[in-house]
């Protein structure tokens, strides 16, 4: 065969492979391309939403209970309202966390099990201190892991 047959069958070669392959590297690409914001915005719920569950968890009880005890039944009645309305919140958060993770994680079915102590422990009026610092340092690792991932 001559020269430029040769070259005719590579250039048609090269277009078909081009035509074929093309559309897989583009679409991986781009899924790639989309898979980084998604991620991150996944990392920013989760930190957001972990740090407000903490927030509420923290609020110190003895302010409710002081109100709890009180002989004036306006003030008894404010604090049992609040109550219920940090206890409703707290909930929420930790149901938003336990729908954020991912259950086939190790790490992650931690935080799930420390945020469900925690929040047992603030519904029996129990001390939630240490497992919120567990709960902190967990979180940090897992969102250092997550962060690890989007930056490749």
């Amino acid at each position: 065969m001559d020269a430029p047959v040769i070259a005719s069958i590579i250039a048609a070669a090269t277009a078909l492979a081009a035509v074929i392959i093309g559309p897989f590297i583009t679409s991986r690409t781009s899924k790639n391309a989309m898979l980084g914001p998604m991620r991150q915005a996944w990392i920013n719920t989760l930190r957001d939403t972990v740090a407000e569950f903490i927030t509420v968890i923290h609020v110190s009880p003895r302010r409710q209970l002081s109100g709890a005890i009180s002989t004036q039944d306006e003030i008894r009645h404010a604090t049992e309202v609040a109550r219920w309305s940090q206890l409703e919140a707290a909930c929420r958060l930790k149901e938003k966390i336990c729908l954020l993770i991912n259950p086939k994680e190790a790490d992650h079915r931690e935080l799930v099990r420390l945020v469900e102590s925690v929040y047992e422990a603030h519904v029996e009026w129990r001390d939630t201190s240490t497992e919120l610092t567990a709960i902190r340092v967990l979180t940090q690792a897992i969102l250092k892991a997550e962060w690890n991932v989007v930056k490749k």
